[in-house]
């Protein structure tokens, strides 16, 4: 395991081991962000919760959960009062898992109200839509060792050309800037995991606004991001092989999250 070697002071000395290999891109933009928080957050347990107070991202996960079981039963033979039907049972079957004694959240009664336009998204150009697949993970290893992995929410294809999409349920959504320079990376990661997609997008469900928006990107659109993504394997990897130390410090200029800043490298 990792463990930190020194700590007094307010100093912590620090490496990255064998953990580190397998990385996601929220690690990646971790790493780029804050040394340190990414050592820290790498090796902190996941949060577990058990209700909508503790948990503000439940809805999306019941949107996630839906979605997933609705798209599982899709062919192109499908009628649109058939695909409206079966989302609603879906969703109303999935209400008792994620949801108990009957409390739903507001989200919940408006998602019920954006169902057409849910409909519209998947069936306009029904027939020439072909290979759903839903919550598929994928994971791939790089030849510096570095073995990477991400799932995502939808896959399917128009014609020749495989489309890859990430759900949004809640208020942030990336800029275009910041997915195309690399300082977000979660639609970049899809292109290096799978380098036969072409269209990587977020669907946006805005259900307070009643709204479906999609923002897409083209393969070639992203790639200054993919050789972000790269360029910061290649460092963890070199990290990893020379077990290099790092220093790290509490200042007053140090990060915004942890407090800490990098003095130095051994």
């Amino acid at each position: 395991q990792s463990e930190i070697i020194k700590e007094e002071n307010e100093s912590v000395n620090f490496y990255f081991d064998k953990k580190f290999l397998n990385i996601s891109y929220r690690d990646i933009e971790n790493f780029n962000f804050c040394l340190y928080c990414f050592y820290l957050k790498k090796n902190s347990p996941n949060s577990d919760f058990s209700s909508i107070e503790e948990n503000p991202m439940l809805f999306g996960s019941f949107v996630h959960f839906v979605l997933d079981n609705f798209i599982k039963e899709i062919n192109i033979n499908s009628r649109k009062e058939d695909l409206i039907k079966n989302l609603n049972l879906k969703s109303t079957s999935a209400l008792k898992k994620f949801f108990s004694d009957g409390l739903y959240p507001y989200e919940v009664e408006l998602w019920y109200k954006i169902f057409p336009k849910i409909i519209d998204f998947f069936y306009n150009d029904l027939f020439s839509k072909h290979k759903f697949i839903s919550e598929k993970t994928i994971s791939k290893k790089l030849s510096n060792g570095i073995t990477i992995k991400g799932r995502c929410d939808l896959q399917y294809s128009i014609k020749e050309k495989k489309h890859i999409v990430d759900y949004k349920t809640g208020s942030y959504l990336p800029t275009k800037s910041s997915v195309i320079s690399g300082d977000s990376l979660q639609l970049p990661f899809y292109t290096v995991l799978d380098p036969d997609v072409n269209i990587v997008e977020y669907l946006t469900i805005n259900v307070s606004k009643n709204t479906l928006d999609c923002v897409s990107f083209s393969y070639d659109q992203l790639s200054d991001a993919r050789k972000i993504i790269y360029d910061t394997t290649e460092k963890i990897s070199n990290y990893i092989n020379n077990r290099t130390i790092f220093t790290a410090e509490k200042t007053s200029c140090g990060c915004e999250i942890c407090g800490f800043e990098i003095t130095k490298n051994i």
